[in-house]
């Protein structure tokens, strides 16, 4: 069992998690995609979490991942709309 904590620097919240050394890196998504809605690409430090990986190989106790949204999954309507002013700030 792993402990971490998934970060949404967008929304500026997190969630702690456990996972299993066995579970799949997608669990996470799919975590981030029930939570917050939309998708998102994991960051854990300088490193881009691919999900066809194991929750044991990447992350360790404690560890902070970043869910990010993915670029290619945002449509226009988000980017130029209300959500506009709060990406320019990042």
């Amino acid at each position: 069992m792993v402990r971490f904590t998934l970060r949404n620097i967008m929304e500026r919240t997190s969630v702690k998690m456990d996972l299993g050394d066995e579970d799949p890196l997608s669990e996470i998504n799919c975590t981030a995609s029930e939570y917050w809605g939309g998708e998102y690409i994991l960051r854990s430090g300088y490193t881009l979490l691919r999900s066809d990986g194991k929750v044991g190989d990447y992350i360790r106790e404690g560890d902070v991942i970043e869910a990010l949204p993915d670029p290619d999954r945002i449509s226009e309507v988000e980017t130029w709309g209300r959500d506009s002013e709060r990406m320019r700030t990042l």
